[in-house]
């Protein structure tokens, strides 16, 4: 892709970057995951009602570096999950 292209995802999609690349993901609920260079992200799940008091996010990292700004409360069904690989992982929350 070059610079400004834009696609809809849905879910099972695959969004990869390469070396010197990145890509930016806008969730249906305007949360956002910004992904690194040479990274595989797999969208499992991705639902969001109409007045956002239920959304559900799901995507597997398989290699990679992703950055993520979750801009809602979530509600008791509501959850955002990012799996990552068994190793060499590191993780943070803020």
């Amino acid at each position: 892709m070059s610079n400004d292209e834009k696609y809809d995802i849905e879910e099972g999609d695959v969004v990869l970057t390469k070396a010197n690349s990145q890509a930016t993901v806008f969730w249906p609920d305007s949360s956002t995951t910004h992904l690194g260079e040479d990274t595989k992200m797999i969208i499992d799940t991705m639902k969001v009602s109409d007045d956002y008091s239920k959304i559900q996010l799901e995507a597997r990292l398989e290699k990679g570096k992703v950055w993520s700004n979750i801009v809602r409360t979530l509600y008791p069904e509501s959850y955002v999950r990012f799996r990552l690989p068994d190793q060499k992982l590191v993780a943070g929350v803020r």
